[in-house]
This record gives C-alpha cells, sequence and structure tokens, in this order.
C-alpha cells in the first residue's frame, strides 16, 4: 500500500487492510514497523505474523520530536538528501555504499509523493536520485 497518501498512522494502516488479502504477514521497518504494529492493532485476526524491525512502539520522547521536527524543516529548506544521507545511510549496517542510491531514490520518490498529496511546494535538487524534482516555492 501506499503510505504516503495518509498522514497518521491509523490512517495508513487503514489503507494497507484496504489493499490487503484477508489474512497476511506484516512486516515493517522503521515507520513501516509502527504501521504494522498499528495493523495488529486494528486487525489482530487479519495478521498471520508480525515482524517490527527497527522501531521504537513507544510515544515519542521530545527530544526526538524536536529532531524530527528539525529534519522537516531541513527537508522543506531543500535539505531532504543531506538529512537521509546523515541520518540514515550513516546508520545503515549494510555494506556503506551498496545501497546509497536506491535509499536515496527512494526517500526523495516518498518526500515527493507525500509534498504532492499535501499539495505542498517541493525545492531541492534531485541529482543523483533519478528522480523528478521540480523547484517551486
Amino acid at each position: 500500500a501506499d503510505l504516503t497518501r495518509s498522514n497518521t498512522i491509523a490512517a495508513m494502516a487503514q489503507d494497507v487492510l484496504a489493499a490487503a488479502p484477508p489474512r497476511f504477514l506484516a512486516v515493517g521497518l522503521s515507520l513501516g514497523a509502527i504501521v504494522a504494529a498499528e495493523l495488529a492493532r486494528q486487525a489482530p485476526e487479519r495478521i498471520a505474523a508480525l515482524v517490527v524491525m527497527d522501531a521504537n512502539l513507544g510515544p515519542a520522547q521530545p527530544a526526538t520530536i524536536d529532531q524530527r521536527t528539525g529534519w522537516g524543516r531541513r527537508a522543506e529548506a531543500g535539505q531532504l538528501l543531506d538529512v537521509v544521507r546523515e541520518h540514515l545511510l550513516s546508520h545503515m549496517t549494510v555494506t556503506r555504499g551498496a545501497l546509497d542510491d536506491v535509499v536515496l531514490a527512494m526517500a526523495a520518490r516518498t518526500y515527493l509523493q507525500a509534498r504532492a498529496s499535501e499539495g505542498l511546494p517541493i525545492r531541492g535538487p534531485a541529482a543523483g536520485t533519478g528522480c523528478e524534482w521540480p523547484a517551486s516555492g
């Protein structure tokens, strides 16, 4: 399911449930893991198994909220790919560099889809991501 269509965890889970078969394995990483846990909360009878990776399912701490708010501001200022490089790629445990371009392209695509779906302006370079990233204001 496209998680960029909704802006709450509960709504993202509803999007997944609408597209998923009657019973399925829910697997999630990071935000996807939080959505997978919400799937299990909303429709436990539909979840055959649940795999949650790299997620804190508790309430966000104030420092985490501040950090994420800062990342959002930087993304809106056209620095999304810098944020991804500094705070995601730098912590990946797979062979460094092997998936960098894939992750950067995925981040750019997801950001573009989310901003467009909310009718928000898009700023920043798409260099090296393979994604169209128009300047707007």
